[in-house]
């Protein structure tokens, strides 16, 4: 093992492990190594942190370790590096003033003989300003894995450990906020079950103190484990109505529009096998058939609408034609792209190579169904004629391309990019029926632009 195998290792996981938050944040990380006795090679160490986090941390650093008398004395330094060098490194990620732009988390070390290993990451302090309730436990969660799984010199971190970290983060995260601690498998149970064949669509509430005003209590409050009970009642409820539950119990029904306070956490049931937890209309979780999603925005039709309005400079009608078409499109479940642009004839034109022109025509939400089975994009205009399907956009590298996403979104990127100065808006959607919307819709304290 050495820092630069180590460092490419964890590398790799942390970009899987943070995938779950959307947008996934732009991780860095560094690992130190020291052997005893060997004091230059800590100051060479200490070096690289200029290119890391700046002259200050690493003049710090330097000046505790190598101004200590007691760390300069060999028969001392042995035993007393690695606990000092480790809770220093601890000690100064927590203090790291907000200026610096980003904020330092020390990992575990890992120790091979008479070499140390001390990793670190950091990420943006502007995407942890929006990351959610769910990242501290993430975290910590990944700390105590990272305990246990760097002792071995041959550690493999993939994909499925991630996965199975998500999950177990998952679980411990919804037990604490609903005080049971089986409530994501019950929430995944209930998901799966259908009721005179229909997939479930409702809502339960959840709050560890038991304070959710109930329109209609329960006589006998129901066992959380009662799937089939929880499944017929939830078939009642609509979106005015939810189930409402505390530690073990199904307490009653209440009014959803009563339960926006704090402590109080609403899971939606959206269709077979997925849910999504959210806190007074901030969307904590999403979980698709086992995979989880964090801290992506759900967008109010009226957003979108006022949204594509002024992005396209449109009337209102013409912004509801539009929110008509992105609706229709994204319950297709399919994946797919819509481009709006104000030189829809013209770029279909130039693209004729790279789809299928069509003679102008107003597609209907069906329409939007059929076309999203195809590869490659469906181009409008502004007012929602389509001029082209299966379009392979085109456009040169930009920033903001993210390789943890895929080549749809990476591509609309790109085009938008290299045609930022004109009328444009660009749908990126998912086969769940959630969408990207390209240019960002929200500023960067509010959240990720996701409808």
């Amino acid at each position: 093992m050495d820092e630069v195998g180590l460092q490419a290792s964890l590398d790799a996981f942390l970009r899987i492990y943070f995938s779950v938050f959307e947008p996934a944040p732009k991780v860095e990380t560094l690992v130190f190594r020291a052997e005893a006795g060997l004091v230059q090679g800590i100051a060479a160490t200490a070096r690289k942190l200029e290119d890391f986090t700046g002259d200050s941390f690493a003049a710090a650093l330097r000046a505790a370790l190598l101004d200590n008398d007691l760390i300069g004395i060999p028969q001392h330094y042995e035993y007393f590096f690695p606990d000092f060098f480790q809770n220093f490194l601890i000690q100064r990620c927590l203090e790291l003033p907000e200026s610096a732009g980003r904020r330092f988390y020390a990992l575990p070390r890992v120790q091979d003989r008479e070499r140390l290993f001390l990793p670190l990451f950091s990420l943006e302090e502007s995407w942890l300003k929006k990351a959610g309730e769910f990242f501290l436990p993430s975290v910590e969660a990944l700390r105590s894995f990272l305990d246990r799984e760097l002792r071995h010199k041959n550690a493999h971190l993939d994909a499925y450990q991630a996965q199975r970290l998500h999950a177990q983060t998952a679980a411990e995260f919804l037990a604490r906020i609903s005080g049971h601690p089986d409530t994501f498998a019950c929430l995944n149970t209930i998901a799966s079950l259908k009721y005179e064949k229909h997939a479930c669509s409702a809502s339960i509430a959840f709050s560890d103190t038991g304070v959710i005003p109930l329109k209609a209590a329960f006589n006998q409050p129901l066992s959380l484990l009662q799937y089939r009970k929880a499944r017929k009642l939830l078939a009642a409820m609509d979106s005015r109505l939810c189930l409402a539950a505390s530690g073990d119990r199904f307490l009653g029904i209440a009014r959803v529009e009563d339960i926006n306070r704090p402590g109080v956490y609403l899971a939606s049931l959206i269709k077979h096998l997925s849910w999504e937890l959210s806190c007074q209309g901030r969307l904590l979780l999403r979980c698709e058939e086992g995979r989880l999603s964090a801290g992506r925005r759900q967008m109010q039709d009226t957003e979108l609408a006022a949204f594509a309005q002024r992005v396209l400079g449109l009337d209102e009608t013409g912004a509801s034609r539009v929110l008509y078409l992105i609706k229709g499109a994204a319950g297709t479940g399919y994946g797919g792209m819509l481009v709006f642009s104000e030189e829809a004839k013209q770029e279909a034109e130039r693209l004729s190579e790279d789809g299928i022109q069509v003679k102008p025509f107003m597609p209907e939400a069906e329409d939007l169904s059929a076309f999203s089975a195809m590869d490659g994009a469906i181009l409008m205009d502004t007012e929602g004629y389509c001029h082209a399907l299966g379009v392979i956009l085109d456009g040169p590298a930009c920033n903001g391309a993210d390789s943890s996403r895929g080549a749809r979104y990476n591509s609309a990127l790109r085009y938008h990019a290299k045609n930022e100065e004109k009328k444009l808006l660009l749908v990126v959607l998912s086969d769940d029926g959630m969408l990207d919307l390209i240019p960002e819709p929200f500023p960067k304290d509010q959240g990720p632009g996701h409808a």
